[in-house]
């Protein structure tokens, strides 16, 4: 079981991590405006629906087992991207608007990453419902630890990790923080059987679970 717990833990806590680091990274660069902050959150919950949107319909279209191939081998694809790339960008002056100006620089820095980060909830409770464990009955405990993952990044990182690390120090532990969330999965992969032909009461309701947690997408 916590082969599950861990990496739903760490989904959710580097999402909203990651949301606060870019948005801090943004602001000395695009100023302290409404709209900066209001993009950002547009940005992040669009794509956050958009995840739960894809993850949904592929799990009903692939079923559980083909879908947690496909599953292990997009957590690889942000590699490309955010988190073994900088993320500084330059922010030279375009003739771009400045909405469309960040949710460009968001999307080809973090997007991917964070598309990914957001389809983990439910893949994790349908694992589980599609498991032989003795909590496949009851999924939703793993919701309740992705609420906690949620809180924990919001509350750590005005009073810890804002108040005691560079931006540089910030990104390399939220970079090996995602390494070790990559490996998790692999591991549960390893030594998590799932079955597509097993039925849950409760279980089955799972890929029904739309994982809006109280603050997603505040920044």
């Amino acid at each position: 079981m916590a082969l599950l717990i861990i990496p739903t833990f760490l989904s959710a806590f580097l999402l909203f991590q990651i949301e606060l680091i870019i948005a801090k990274l943004f602001l000395p660069n695009y100023g302290g405006s409404y709209l900066v902050w209001g993009a950002c959150i547009v940005f992040f919950q669009a794509v956050l629906l958009v995840g739960y949107i894809v993850a949904h319909s592929l799990l009903k279209r692939l079923g559980m087992v083909n879908y947690l191939k496909f599953h292990l081998c997009i957590l690889f694809i942000p590699f490309l991207f955010f988190p073994l790339r900088d993320v500084h960008l330059s922010f030279s002056t375009g003739s771009m608007p400045l909405v469309i100006d960040i949710f460009w620089r968001l999307m080809v820095s973090i997007g991917p990453v964070f598309l990914v980060l957001s389809t983990m909830s439910l893949a994790t409770q349908s694992w589980l419902a599609k498991s032989y464990l003795k909590g496949r009955d009851n999924p939703y405990g793993l919701y309740a630890i992705s609420n906690l993952g949620s809180f924990s990044a919001l509350l750590t990182y005005p009073f810890i990790f804002e108040q005691y690390l560079t931006n540089t120090e910030q990104l390399q532990i939220w970079r090996v923080l995602y390494i070790i969330l990559v490996l998790s999965n692999l591991l549960a992969w390893r030594m998590i059987k799932a079955d597509d032909h097993r039925v849950a009461d409760a279980g089955d309701a799972a890929f029904l679970s739309v994982d809006l947690k109280c603050g997603d997408g505040f920044v």
